[in-house]
């Protein structure tokens, strides 16, 4: 996702729902499902210092656990 993207979804939801420039910002631990989802609050977002210059990043509260990935995928930077 590149951060013209983010705008645009926060741009859109924010036009539908002005209020929702209030909403806490989460990162969904896990997946999606019925009920409450489990999840970690936003510490800070921002674009990294020198050669992370060009990547923005959402940093959670609590540190969460890289999962090692199957044999032959990628790491999840990657990719686009």
């Amino acid at each position: 996702m590149k951060l013209s993207d983010l705008k645009f979804i926060i741009d859109a939801i924010i036009e539908g729902n002005p209020e929702a420039k209030d909403h806490i910002v989460k990162i969904p631990n896990n997946g999606f499902g019925m009920g409450y989802t489990s999840s970690t609050l936003v510490a800070f977002a921002g674009t990294g210092i020198d050669w992370d210059s060009q990547t923005f990043f959402i940093i959670p509260e609590n540190k969460m656990i890289e999962q090692p990935q199957p044999e032959g995928k990628g790491k999840e930077g990657d990719h686009e």
